[in-house]
């Protein structure tokens, strides 16, 4: 487990027991945009010919919301929900996550 800490704007530290990493200023870091992986979850899912109470059923989830909030950006699904919503729409998830590169 890596705990990391932003020293300056251009340099973090990741640290794991007793080694420590840095990375400095140039590296493009890559970050999930939420918005855009909301989006493509609804439209993959619009795609499947499933809705929002067919994805719920899958999960066990007692109510749609979870679904809702991934599909508008607010939250995203836990990992295992990922891999099992890219197993569901025949798709990967890296190519289920839309990732920004931010430097």
């Amino acid at each position: 487990m890596y705990k990391s800490t932003v020293l300056n704007e251009d340099t973090a530290c990741l640290y794991k027991k007793d080694k420590r990493f840095f990375i400095s200023g140039g590296i493009d870091m890559p970050v999930i945009n939420m918005k855009a992986t909301g989006v493509k979850i609804k439209d993959l899912i619009k795609a499947k010919g499933l809705t929002v109470k067919d994805v719920q059923k899958v999960f066990g989830f007692a109510s749609p919301y979870p679904i809702y909030k991934w599909q508008n950006g607010q939250s995203l699904p836990a990992i295992e929900n990922l891999v099992v919503l890219a197993k569901m729409m025949d798709t990967t998830v890296d190519e289920l996550l839309v990732v920004d590169i931010k430097n």
